[in-house]
């Protein structure tokens, strides 16, 4: 028998390779011992079976146990990272289902806003219109002023009677525009 040099299995004679190790194999020769007096005609060959594939065999049983431990840790940690993805999809759909409700808001509020710049706008233009052609006069005043809306003149507070007239028809009646508003 063929004794492997790298892992120390014992091969048929026959073989070149390693069986367990696929190391090329070189035969075992005999050893020869010398003694004291010389004599070299003792030769003893080395023993295939000297314990070597009992240590190999308890090496394996120990590379296998490890490789069963090892396993068993490793599908333990993927049952928890399994668990951990389904808790972290939990907490993503919660985030995913609080962003549409938001988005919905805002879409909302979006409208609203947009109806809210149109009425901005119609108002804007019946002010400019009423600026334009409407003029406020204070009729318990003497001065002979008409005013727009806006004007600091005019106190709304007071009690007080207004008349309101066209532009042109104010103009014909005599009053002249308040030169703190036009």
């Amino acid at each position: 028998m063929k004794k492997c040099l790298n892992c120390y299995w014992c091969t048929q004679e026959d073989k070149l390779y390693c069986e367990k190790c696929g190391t090329k194999l070189t035969e075992v020769k005999e050893t020869v011992n010398t003694s004291t007096t010389g004599n070299t005609n003792q030769s003893t060959s080395t023993n295939p079976d000297n314990g070597f594939n009992e240590e190999l065999k308890k090496k394996n049983l120990v590379w296998k146990v490890c490789s069963v431990i090892l396993i068993v840790i490793m599908f333990c940690i993927r049952i928890n990272a399994t668990e951990e993805v389904d808790y972290w999809e939990d907490i993503c759909n919660q985030r995913n289902e609080k962003i549409s409700s938001l988005q919905y808001q805002l879409d909302n509020a979006n409208e609203e806003l947009n109806v809210l710049k149109e009425t901005e706008l119609y108002l804007k233009e019946q002010t400019n219109f009423m600026d334009n052609h409407i003029g406020i006069i204070d009729a318990n005043s003497d001065s002979n002023l008409y005013h727009k809306y806006f004007c600091e003149e005019l106190d709304w507070d007071s009690d007080w009677s207004i008349l309101v007239f066209n532009i042109k028809r104010a103009e014909k009646e005599g009053y002249s525009p308040c030169s703190k508003c036009y």
